[in-house]
């Protein structure tokens, strides 16, 4: 077996872009399926490739009896279609009010899990980049100060705007959202990189705690 594809791949989501297209791109040992096979796998999902996409490796192995490298590689084909996608939603180079931040990240409104993103300025509240800090379960996901900053300052963040959705759709911060918005605010405060804004969002909505008065 590759030395690429190993049971540490299982989330590919947490892969680099490098990786996933090394990955995808790995075309030794590959055995076609039939498009009978492939037609048989759509339709036990009814069509439907989010679903699809969606789905664990390890249900794509047990349950529909695709081997492992295969299994991988479609996933890592998947993740790389939806990081072009979050990028190309990227299409505001500035940021003047949170209602910007929302419409860049509306695609997280069909997000099935939570995630966690910065999205880092320059002086001119220009786009730096945007990066996915974590990826947790329906009701969380963990954040590390530590991580976030050492990002923002590799890549010489003068601001940043935190972002996360919730997929149960209610759009109002949990005592979680305010106590990980304070930790790093504060944390932002010693290393002169202030955070604008924390953007919640869900249902086609979002709650901005800057326009709350919370910052």
């Amino acid at each position: 077996m590759d030395t690429l594809i190993t049971t540490s791949t299982l989330n590919v989501r947490e892969l680099s872009d490098n990786k996933l297209l090394s990955l995808a791109l790995t075309a030794s040992r590959i055995e076609y399926y039939s498009h009978e096979r492939s037609s048989q796998i759509l339709q036990s999902f009814n069509g439907n490739l989010k679903t699809l996409y969606e789905s664990p490796i390890t249900v794509l192995i047990e349950r529909y009896s695709i081997k492992l490298p295969d299994a991988l590689r479609l996933k890592a084909a998947f993740e790389l279609a939806e990081r072009k996608n979050a990028q190309g939603v990227l299409s505001k180079p500035k940021v003047t009010a949170s209602r910007d931040v929302f419409e860049l990240f509306t695609h997280l409104n069909d997000a099935p899990y939570e995630q966690f993103w910065i999205v880092m300025l320059n002086r001119a509240h220009r786009i730096i980049d945007r990066v996915k800090i974590s990826e947790g379960g329906m009701s969380g996901t963990v954040v590390d100060p530590k991580k976030v900053y050492k990002i923002a300052l590799d890549a010489y963040a003068c601001s940043l705007i935190l972002l996360h959705n919730h997929p149960s759709g209610n759009i109002q911060p949990s005592e979680a959202d305010v106590a990980v918005t304070t930790k790093l605010v504060n944390a932002g405060k010693l290393l002169d990189i202030d955070v604008l804004d924390h953007v919640i969002i869900g249902c086609n909505d979002y709650y901005s705690f800057a326009d709350q008065g919370k910052l």
